[in-house]
């Protein structure tokens, strides 16, 4: 997917490049919605979130962003988890970054009983600065996914280097078999194999002027090899390639040490909430 000069982002400040993140976190969950027969998404002035329809996991139902007036903190809150309630939803998450407000929403969804899940680092990357080689550890072999047995591959790395639920993962399969596996779509899997055997998974979102970087999953068994730096690198390179300038993502705790080693640098935090029901 080739973007427009227009369309690209170059600005590296941190303010222009969290933006950038939020808003390619929010176009992949709807590209994902949209794709799922019992998913919502739902999208205006005061609020981004969406529901699969699926209780097998809480990321699979978000609150993405809101801003709400100081003084409607409450009333907001209590609107959207009604929401969640209509549909049975008793497992979810609530994203709070600097694209959501009031500065005090992460105290006011405690005070409603969300319990603070996670805080992961938001972070850019110019990609103007990757070095041209990349060091693919011996016997793994990257390979980008150009059909439904690629997509298989792929999700079988996914669902078993992040260690979940085979029913989760296979909700962004279906999602991901609906959308394009052409040269030019915006997204782009990857997966590491060794002697043929799926270890490794990567995603690329190619949106909101940046490449989001998504799903980089390593076996338990294959870790501190350099699998994931270097499937990272492959998709970032071809990224390049295609004229992207900025690649984002939010870090993981096992991943943080490996894209600051890339050249990633924090731009913003995003802190997840979650209703505290089991996940």
């Amino acid at each position: 997917m080739t973007p427009s000069s227009s369309a690209v982002l170059s600005d590296l400040s941190g303010e222009t490049a969290a933006a950038a993140l939020d808003a390619n976190v929010v176009e992949l969950w709807r590209l994902i919605c949209a794709s799922l027969p019992d998913a919502e998404f739902h999208e205006d002035a005061e609020a981004t979130w969406f529901i699969t329809g699926s209780a097998v996991a809480p990321w699979l139902n978000q609150v993405l962003r809101v801003d709400f007036a100081p003084d409607a903190v409450d009333r907001g809150i209590d609107g959207l988890l009604a929401q969640f309630a209509r549909r049975g939803v008793e497992s979810m998450f609530w994203s709070v970054s600097s694209s959501s407000g009031p500065s005090h929403l992460g105290a006011r969804l405690e005070a409603r009983g969300l319990l603070r899940a996670s805080s992961m680092p938001g972070m850019a990357l110019d990609l103007d600065a990757l070095a041209d080689g990349v060091d693919v550890p011996a016997g793994v072999a990257i390979e980008r996914v150009r059909d439904a047995a690629g997509l298989e591959r792929w999700v079988r790395a996914y669902i078993d280097g992040f260690e979940m639920e085979e029913a989760a993962g296979r909700i962004l399969h279906d999602a991901y078999a609906q959308q394009s596996l052409a040269d030019d779509a915006p997204l782009r899997h990857y997966v590491g194999l060794i002697d043929g055997c799926a270890i490794a998974s990567a995603t690329f979102f190619l949106s909101a002027g940046v490449a989001g970087v998504w799903h980089i999953g390593t076996l338990a068994s294959e870790r501190r090899r350099g699998i994931g730096a270097a499937m990272t690198l492959a998709g970032l390179r071809d990224a390049r390639t295609l004229g992207y300038r900025v690649a984002t993502l939010y870090a993981s705790e096992l991943g943080l040490g490996v894209y600051r080693r890339l050249g990633f640098r924090e731009c913003n935090e995003m802190v997840q909430y979650s209703t505290g029901h089991d996940s």
